[in-house]
């Protein structure tokens, strides 16, 4: 595992440098921990549930938007059910024509 060297915090440094460190990591980063050499943990931020629902709204604005955007071009107008008879009718009728 590659860590930037600048994400790298030794225990040490994270005992002295509490505040600051944990401020690093609110902002987005992520930090390793290393004792003696060897990273022996990281601290990221933990995404809250608040976080998560605001993340999924977005999603579903966005769905949402591109539904419509394709009920606009004429996508999405019937279930999926009335599309496919649709296809086997068109289908039938292609063959019939042909063989005809």
């Amino acid at each position: 595992m590659l860590i930037d060297h600048n994400n790298l915090v030794q225990k040490t440094e994270l005992r002295q440098n509490l505040a600051q460190i944990l401020a690093r990591v609110y902002k987005g980063d992520t930090l390793f921990i290393s004792d003696r050499g060897t990273v022996k943990a990281k601290i990221t931020l933990v995404e809250s549930e608040i976080d998560k629902k605001k993340k999924i709204k977005k999603i579903m604005k966005e769905l949402n938007k591109i539904r419509d955007q394709l009920a606009d071009v004429g996508w999405g107008k019937e279930d999926s059910t009335m599309a496919i008879r649709k296809m086997r009718e068109e289908r039938s009728q292609y063959l019939l024509d042909r063989d005809g």
